[in-house]
């Protein structure tokens, strides 16, 4: 997820267990012009393999640039096909979810990469389709599945519900019974939700998204859950406050770019995100937005919300 599935917060995730993980979305067009920005948020380190670069666009012949050049560099364990974001500025120009309302070109995007690159598996993630009129996830699956593609995630909404509703795993499941590759199960995934259903998935996987964000511990206690049938009791406050100042100590040592280091304001929306779900997290909030630097932040922890 753009902005906060940075390399620092991948390594949270997989100390707390993420299997398999997932660079944020990259334009192909910026791969190709060689933007700094763009292969930073590529990059990762050999500690948190398996991992796979995530790319989109709309372009055949520039995805498929874009996925040699990736191999080449990075040599990813695998590289994924966004084909599920919903934001507008992304799917005016063609790429992630509005490649599901031209499954021709979804099939030229998917084929193309895979001949592009010699050793490195093609993924894709969609979503079951733009809106009601149009699900289209099994046909998807079976055109990604003849275009070479080796394993396809589904988030079980259309691009028109957005965010909102519930995530509709009838249909993940179905598309999971109509092809041979795996089917990777997303949406609505969190440790007290259809999790004994998610036992007995179809799926060969699950992926968790925006549940994991401010809250990477969902993995092992999701694995605990599935070992003993019993959830877990959730983290402290205490530790989510003491990981989230490590978080943010590591992420201003990972960008020595930043002119001013003891100015957290652009890391204001990710420490934001690590609150919610905790307990003072609404009277907090206002107090957030006020944050500009650690010392701030650790003043703010003194004051007694660490719960």
């Amino acid at each position: 997820m753009a902005r906060f599935t940075d390399r620092i917060f991948r390594d949270l995730c997989k100390k707390h267990g993420a299997d398999i993980l997932v660079t944020e979305q990259i334009m192909s067009d910026a791969i190709i012009a060689d933007d700094k920005i763009s292969w930073a948020k590529a990059s990762f380190s050999n500690s948190q393999r398996p991992i796979g670069v995530q790319i989109m666009g709309s372009d055949p012949v520039n995805m498929g640039k874009a996925a040699k050049l990736v191999e080449n560099r990075l040599n990813p364990d695998f590289i994924d096909i966004n084909m599920g974001c919903p934001v507008d500025k992304i799917t005016d120009k063609n790429a992630g979810c509005a490649l599901l309302k031209n499954l021709p070109l979804l099939s030229k995007v998917a084929s193309t990469m895979v001949s592009s690159t010699d050793n490195t598996p093609i993924t894709a993630k969609i979503r079951i389709g733009w809106d009601d009129n149009s699900i289209v996830a099994l046909e998807a699956c079976k055109v990604l599945e003849e275009a070479g593609i080796t394993r396809v995630s589904i988030h079980g909404r259309t691009r028109q519900a957005g965010y909102s509703g519930v995530a509709n795993w009838e249909i993940i499941e179905a598309a999971a019974e109509s092809v041979a590759i795996p089917i990777i199960g997303n949406g609505d995934i969190n440790k007290d939700r259809t999790l004994e259903a998610l036992r007995t998935t179809k799926c060969k996987g699950i992926m968790i998204g925006r549940n994991a964000l401010g809250y990477p511990w969902i993995f092992n206690e999701i694995k605990e859950y599935f070992a003993t049938g019993e959830i877990p009791q959730p983290v402290s406050d205490k530790e989510r406050w003491q990981t989230l100042l490590e978080y943010c100590r590591a992420l201003i040592e990972f960008n020595p770019q930043i002119k001013d280091p003891n100015n957290i304001g652009w890391l204001r929306p990710k420490i934001i995100t690590f609150t919610r779900g905790m307990k003072y997290s609404k009277q907090i909030r206002p107090h957030l937005h006020k944050v500009n630097n650690i010392k701030d932040l650790e003043l703010l922890i003194k004051q007694g919300f660490t719960g």
